[in-house]
């Protein structure tokens, strides 16, 4: 009867030791945190959704600038960002770059994430006309004059015309369900087309010639 007994409390303490010794849940990274209350479609539960927005971001890579775009054939800088959010996370933003800051909470540069957007004035005027996605390691993919494409953002061109860094603010935005999400024909564009002036030196092959879209 006494082996019984120490047998049972044996296997108890056992039991306990395993509980204990189990490994802690890793924290979310802080990127996820602020996409954590997007509400996804689909198969979003398989992914962060920090890793959907990077992987939508990137599936883009390639696609010809077009003024005016939103679409694989052609794409320009607010109409990519708009559709990469737009499936990757169900978020609608605003058509052009200056009303998708409008849409987000300033971020020093020292604290900018992966799926920040970053804007920048390529004019002298000083006026936000490109918006790209930070994809971490001082990199950003956006839609450049020679199509979406990843780009070093301590390059001089970059420094030079960098305006700030923004985080989407999801509670003034309108999310929709990514699995019913889709594009719609881009709105004529009626606004004056000005090409920006020429920088000191030569721009880089991603530098930013055409103007952002806007109404």
């Amino acid at each position: 009867m006494k082996i019984c007994r120490v047998i049972l409390w044996l296997a108890l303490l056992l039991g306990l030791a395993s509980c204990h010794s189990s490994k802690k849940t890793a924290r979310v990274p802080y990127a996820d945190d602020i996409y954590a209350n997007v509400q996804m479609g689909g198969n979003a539960s398989e992914t962060t959704p920090i890793e959907r927005l990077l992987a939508e971001a990137y599936s883009w890579k390639g696609t010809p600038y077009k003024s005016g775009g939103h679409s694989r054939k052609g794409t320009d800088c607010s109409g990519y960002t708009m559709e990469v959010y737009r499936t990757a996370l169900g978020v609608e933003l605003p058509r052009n770059s200056a009303k998708q800051f409008d849409a987000c909470d300033k971020v020093k540069k020292s604290k900018i994430q992966p799926g920040d957007l970053l804007f920048f004035h390529p004019s002298k005027k000083g006026k936000i006309s490109h918006v790209g996605i930070y994809v971490g390691d001082n990199k950003m993919l956006h839609a450049s004059s020679s199509g979406v494409m990843e780009s070093d953002i301590t390059l001089p061109y970059w420094e030079k015309c960098y305006h700030n860094a923004g985080r989407v603010k999801m509670k003034d935005v309108s999310i929709t369900n990514t699995s019913t999400s889709q594009s719609s024909a881009p709105a004529k564009d009626t606004s004056a087309q000005t090409t920006s002036p020429k920088a000191t030196s030569a721009p880089p092959k991603d530098a930013v010639t055409s103007p952002d879209w806007s109404f």
